[in-house]
């Protein structure tokens, strides 16, 4: 969950594993999320975790370098070309 709301529901294969991958980007900043562990009826107290997404501001060196590149023609680009998105 975060803030409260439930953003994901995975379950647990057959080695006890799980992964989780967001529907959605996470926008630049501090989140916190909580996870929780159910079986069955039985909740687990939430476990709470934060970590901070970093974005690339417009004026950053590698964002302009990235936009001085000429664009792919029908041909076969002998650079990998880049969108300013990453």
């Amino acid at each position: 969950m975060e803030r409260g709301i439930l953003i994901g529901a995975p379950g647990v294969d057959d080695s006890g594993e799980w992964s989780f991958t967001h529907a959605h980007p996470w926008r630049s900043g501090a989140h916190t999320v909580e996870v929780v562990a159910l079986f069955a009826a039985t909740e687990s107290p939430a476990a709470a975790r934060t970590f901070k997404v970093v974005g690339i501001p417009e004026n950053s060196p590698i964002r302009m370098s990235g936009a001085s590149r000429h664009d792919c023609a029908d041909a076969v680009c002998e650079h990998r070309p880049f969108t300013g998105d990453w």
